[in-house]
């Protein structure tokens, strides 16, 4: 059986334990980190939990089943706050940009996106751009390439990725920096 080829460490390593399958590798697209929506249903649940635990008629049994369930949605909840990671914000708006820009990566997947015009008028070629979502058609270089790597993205021998991936490269950044992540923003 072939061993596991493991992606090399750079500095940007976005994704955590917490965000590993039973098999060690990434189970989604984007880290856990990046769910404001889950964080906060983790609180609101441990937040009634609590409120729940001071109900005095609760039987000793309830009571235990309550306490270790709070208990196992704190770790989660502690798991994935500690799971974002500490990255250099400069090398990470030169890839994903601030504010309105798009960055480096950001232009480059602009490029690969029919315009605004195009898709409203109907004359974006449908297979063309199912090609440009799925095939390696974006070529990384540096800090990029980097990014990728520290987003779970494994670039083809030529430094190159799909326009979905690079969209997740760019998402990640973008949330990462508290920025807009709509990669529809990109779009001219």
């Amino acid at each position: 059986m072939a061993k596991k080829e493991e992606l090399p460490k750079t500095e940007f390593q976005f994704f955590g334990e917490v965000d590993l399958n039973q098999h060690g590798r990434i189970a989604s697209n984007l880290p856990a980190w990046t769910y404001s929506q889950l964080i906060d249903d983790l609180e609101y649940d441990i937040r009634l939990n609590e409120i729940n635990l001071q109900d005095t008629s609760l039987g000793p049994e309830a009571r235990g089943k309550l306490l270790a369930k709070s208990k196992e949605m704190k770790e989660r909840l502690d798991g994935i706050k500690s799971s974002k990671p500490k990255v250099d914000n400069d090398a990470v708006h030169g890839v994903v940009g601030s504010d309105m820009s798009g960055g480096s990566l950001g232009e480059k997947i602009a490029e690969s996106m029919f315009t605004r015009d195009q898709m409203m008028k109907g004359i974006a070629e449908p297979r063309e751009e199912a090609r440009r979502m799925t095939e390696p058609i974006i070529k990384l270089s540096g800090k990029e390439l980097e990014m990728a790597i520290g987003c779970g993205i494994r670039p083809n021998k030529e430094g190159k990725v799909s326009r979905d991936q690079a969209i997740n490269i760019w998402k990640i950044g973008r949330k990462y920096l508290g920025e807009l992540s709509n990669a529809e923003l990109l779009r001219k």
